[in-house]
């Protein structure tokens, strides 16, 4: 039998840095081992080798029975010179982007590792369209524009480069600029990222930022802490190529800074002292707390699992126990974003023992039983004329009315009206002026 080299993927003559498979002919039960030189190559042992030097190189083929062949000599030579990896890139006279339909465009490709004499390819949207250096031709838009470089130089690898690109056909445009912040909510002290957004800038815009009428910015971004009612212009000169204008200014863009609020939670129960079993009602008072807070109650610290809105109803209660609240602010420039109230320690008596308040009611609900019409009147602490707020909440501690009165004098006299959409049930009315505060149950009954 004779051994051969029945394939070789690259040229016998290389350059540093390339390779050649060299593949011996195959068999069941054949064994191989390759050598250079006439010397073993240690490994060699499959049916191909890649061979990265120079050198004369055989295979000894084994075949079942111990007959063995050695193979017809391959010399490989490795020239010095170094792989060469082929390039290209394609340019368009006016350019990619083109305001005239009509008008035809020619493009040109650049290439390096090309060797003497490059062959080019052109193609649009996949079908061959011509050969050369430059192709000229009227676009539409969306075509993609592709050159396939296939290099000559003896040291290629791999042999072809490709370079794409798309054309924009576009009517004429005149260039925009606005700001955009990165922060809906400035507080004082935060540092903000302004960002240019460029309608029709180009492919290489330039920016220029002004505060308060003073240039302190070049680049699509400008970050710093702002001061309220500062006011931002970005100024930007495109390079789109059909622009009706090339420099385009922002609308005056005023900073808004909101101060740094400390947060803060107050809780306030109907009754103090109750009998075993009876409703309490803790409501929590909490100023700042944003359009979304969140509330948790707790008991000795412990969390309440579900008690979790501004009004906490049970009458579970043990003797001793201490009620507080805890309240996340949604308002971003509250801090800290959590607060923790007071607590407010419970007496509990045995079934039947009298309820024991902390003084008598000051105020009075009438009717009550009502069917959404009633009337608040009493006294204040503070004989002044001063504004109560007034809510109404619903067991589950959803608020269905929330109003403002004013008080003369220290006397209230508040006629409430609710909507016709509640439904019959038990509500709670909270009257709350400064660190006064009772909270009422009211029946509803249309």
């Amino acid at each position: 039998m004779q051994a051969q080299c029945l394939q070789c993927f690259r040229p016998l003559q290389l350059c540093t840095g390339a390779s050649v498979l060299l593949n011996a002919g195959t068999g069941g039960g054949y064994t191989y081992q390759w050598k250079k030189n006439g010397a073993v190559i240690t490994g060699a042992t499959t049916s191909s080798f890649t061979a990265s030097t120079s050198g004369i190189y055989t295979v000894l083929i084994t075949v079942p029975g111990g007959c063995n062949a050695v193979s017809a000599p391959i010399v490989v030579t490795v020239n010095p010179s170094p792989v060469v990896i082929p390039s290209v890139s394609i340019s368009g006279n006016p350019g990619f982007i083109l305001c005239v339909t009509t008008r035809p465009d020619t493009f040109t490709a650049s290439s390096g590792g090309g060797g003497f004499a490059p062959a080019y390819q052109w193609y649009v949207n996949g079908a061959a369209a011509g050969t050369g250096i430059t192709y000229n031709y009227t676009p539409a838009n969306g075509d993609v524009v592709k050159c396939v470089l296939t290099s000559d130089d003896a040291c290629a690898f791999p042999v072809t480069a490709v370079a794409t690109d798309t054309v924009l056909v576009s009517g004429m445009h005149a260039p925009s600029v606005s700001i955009a912040a990165g922060s809906s909510a400035v507080c004082t002290g935060d540092s903000v990222t302004y960002s240019a957004v460029a309608l029709y800038g180009g492919s290489a815009p330039s920016f220029l930022w002004t505060q308060n009428g003073v240039a302190v910015a070049t680049g699509p971004y400008y970050r710093y802490p702002p001061s309220n009612g500062d006011v931002l212009r970005c100024s930007m000169l495109s390079n789109f190529p059909c622009a009706t204008t090339s420099a385009a200014t922002s609308a005056p863009f005023t900073v808004s800074v909101q101060p740094v609020i400390p947060n803060d939670i107050n809780i306030y129960v109907s009754q103090a002292g109750i009998a075993t079993g009876t409703v309490d009602t803790f409501v929590a008072v909490a100023p700042y707390a944003g359009s979304s807070p969140v509330y948790q109650w707790r008991i000795n610290g412990a969390p309440v699992p579900g008690a979790t809105t501004a009004t906490y109803i049970t009458s579970t209660l043990i003797n001793g126990e201490v009620i507080s609240c805890d309240v996340t602010s949604s308002n971003p420039c509250v801090f800290p974003r959590t607060e923790i109230s007071s607590g407010i320690v419970i007496r509990v008596w045995g079934v039947g023992v009298k309820n024991v308040t902390n003084g008598p009611t000051r105020f009075e609900l009438i009717p009550n039983p009502n069917k959404g019409e009633f009337t608040i009147s009493g006294t204040l602490n503070n004989a002044a004329d001063e504004g109560v707020n007034i809510q109404v909440t619903d067991v589950l501690g959803q608020v269905v009315y929330t109003g403002a009165t004013n008080a003369a004098n220290g006397k209230l006299e508040a006629k409430i009206t609710l909507g016709n959409s509640l439904a019959n049930g038990v509500y709670l009315v909270s009257i709350i002026n400064g660190g006064d505060h009772e909270v009422f149950h009211m029946v509803l009954e249309k």
